[in-house]
C-alpha cells in the first residue's frame, strides 16, 4: 500500500516515481510493433496472447503512473492497481480460453477476410497455418475453401488438408494427376496403376521434397507391382499364371514400391 515507501529516503522514492513512469512508455512500445505487425501480417494466436500481455502491462503502467502522480499519499494507489490488474488478468485468460477470444478463431476470421479483401494474394496466403494453428476453425474454413469456384484456392486448400507438418508447406509445386501418371513406369506394364497413387496429395504428405522425377524434366519414375501373400513370384516379364487368374480379394492384396 505504499506505506513503508512513504518512509524512504527521497531518492528512492523518485527513483520509484521514474520506474513507475517507466512502464506506459515501454508498454506503448509494445502495442506499437505489434500493430505494425498485425497490419502487415494479420492476426496469428502468438500474436493474440501478446495483446493479451500488453494488456495486462497495461493496466499496471497507467494505476502505477496515476500513482506517482497524485499528490499526498500517492503510493496508496499502488494496492487498488494490483488488485484490479489481477482481476482484468482472470478475465483475460478467461476469455482466451473460451470461443470468445480464442486465439485460433481469430487468427482464422482475421486471415480469410484478409484474403476475400484482396490484402493477400492466394500465392502468399499461408493455407497452412490453418491447418496447424487454426484448430477446428481452421479445418472448416480448408474444407469449405476445397470446393471454392478458384481452382489455385481448392487445390492449396485440399493439399493443406493432408498436411500433418510444417516442413511439408516447403514440398514444390507437383503436376497434376495426368502427368504424374506418364512419369510413372509401372512393371509388369500389363498391370493398372493404382488410382491414390497419381493423386498430387499423396506425394505431399509422403514426401517431403517430392521424387525428382516428377519435377519438371526428371525421369520417370519406376513403380513396381509385388505379388503379397501365398503364391509364385511376380515376373517383370512375363504375367504370372497364378497372379492373373481370379483369385478371392484378400488375396490380391499389393503394393507399390516407388524407386
Amino acid at each position: 500500500d505504499g506505506s513503508t515507501e512513504r518512509t524512504a529516503p527521497w531518492i528512492k522514492r523518485a527513483a520509484i516515481r521514474l520506474a513507475a513512469g517507466c512502464l506506459l512508455p515501454l508498454a506503448g512500445l509494445a502495442l506499437w510493433a505489434l500493430t505494425l505487425r498485425v497490419r502487415q501480417y494479420g492476426w496469428t494466436p502468438d500474436r493474440v496472447f501478446a495483446a493479451a500481455l500488453i494488456l495486462t502491462a497495461a493496466c499496471y503502467a497507467i494505476g502505477y503512473l496515476a500513482a506517482m502522480l497524485r499528490r499526498g499519499n500517492a503510493l496508496r494507489l499502488l494496492e487498488t492497481t494490483n488488485a484490479t490488474s489481477a482481476y482484468i488478468i482472470l478475465a483475460t485468460i478467461l476469455a482466451l480460453f473460451s470461443p470468445l477470444a480464442d486465439p485460433a478463431r481469430i487468427m482464422v476470421a482475421n486471415q480469410i477476410a484478409r484474403l476475400r479483401a484482396g490484402t493477400v494474394s492466394i500465392d502468399k496466403f499461408d493455407f497452412l497455418a490453418l491447418r496447424l494453428d487454426g484448430a477446428r476453425w481452421g479445418d472448416d474454413a480448408l474444407r469449405a475453401m476445397a470446393n471454392a469456384p478458384d481452382a489455385a484456392e481448392a487445390t492449396r486448400a485440399r493439399q493443406a488438408l493432408v498436411m500433418t507438418q510444417r516442413w511439408q508447406a516447403n514440398v514444390p509445386t507437383l503436376p497434376g494427376a495426368a502427368d504424374i501418371a506418364q512419369k510413372i513406369a509401372l512393371l509388369p506394364d500389363d498391370r493398372k496403376l493404382p488410382d491414390a497413387l497419381p493423386d498430387p496429395a499423396f506425394w505431399i504428405a509422403e514426401f517431403s521434397n517430392g521424387l525428382a522425377c516428377l519435377r519438371p524434366g526428371g525421369e520417370k519414375c519406376a513403380a513396381v507391382m509385388v505379388r503379397v501373400g501365398p503364391g509364385p513370384a511376380e515376373s517383370l516379364k512375363t504375367p504370372s499364371p497364378a497372379f492373373a487368374a481370379p483369385t478371392p480379394p484378400a488375396r490380391r492384396q499389393c503394393w507399390c514400391r516407388i524407386s
